[in-house]
């Protein structure tokens, strides 16, 4: 890892067989610019944005067929 480096996503082959690593970049990278605005609130309602990153990669892998 380096400063340059934002995330790391940690996955098995349920997103990994259905996602490839840059697409799921994009995703992550996609959905934090979303949340950047309501991060604040969401720390308030006691979620976090890596939380809620995870569950959007899972739902993603299983409506791609993951399974």
């Amino acid at each position: 890892l380096s400063a340059q480096d934002s995330f790391v996503i940690l996955a098995c082959d349920g997103l990994w067989d259905v996602v490839s690593d840059q697409q799921a970049v994009q995703l992550v990278t996609e959905c934090m610019r979303e949340l950047v605005p309501v991060a604040r609130r969401l720390e308030a309602e006691g979620r976090s944005m890596a939380e809620i990153l995870a569950r959007m990669l899972v739902e993603e892998a299983l409506a791609r067929g993951s399974g």
